[in-house]
């Protein structure tokens, strides 16, 4: 039951994201989605509260999550329309704001960015 959840992480491989979800949201519950059942049975041996969907089709309900995070999982979606469904769809299921990273460039060269 998402009810219980206080934000969402799309890609959330071993759980490191929600770890720091938590951390940086002073104690709010999330849970993490990974198409991978690999990376979710990490994360849930890590102690974090994992589910295995596709985070394209993922569908919470009406349920509302505060935020949602996604740290490094664009660039693995298969092509430009899964990108863009994903994007489009966040809005429903966030409440306050989504945060989206991707790798940077400079960071990959060794650069500060």
């Amino acid at each position: 039951m998402l009810c219980k959840y206080d934000y969402l992480d799309l890609g959330c491989s071993q759980g490191a994201s929600i770890r720091l979800g938590r951390q940086e949201s002073l104690g709010a519950k999330g849970v993490g989605i990974d198409i991978d059942p690999q990376k979710v049975g990490a994360a849930q041996a890590a102690g974090h509260h994992a589910i295995v969907a596709d985070a394209v089709t993922f569908e919470p309900g009406s349920h509302r999550f505060q935020f949602v995070t996604s740290d490094h999982l664009l660039e693995h979606l298969p092509d430009m329309q899964a990108t863009a469904t994903l994007i489009v769809r966040l809005p429903k299921p966030v409440q306050y704001f989504a945060y989206l990273a991707v790798p940077s460039c400079e960071a990959e060269a060794g650069r500060a960015v």
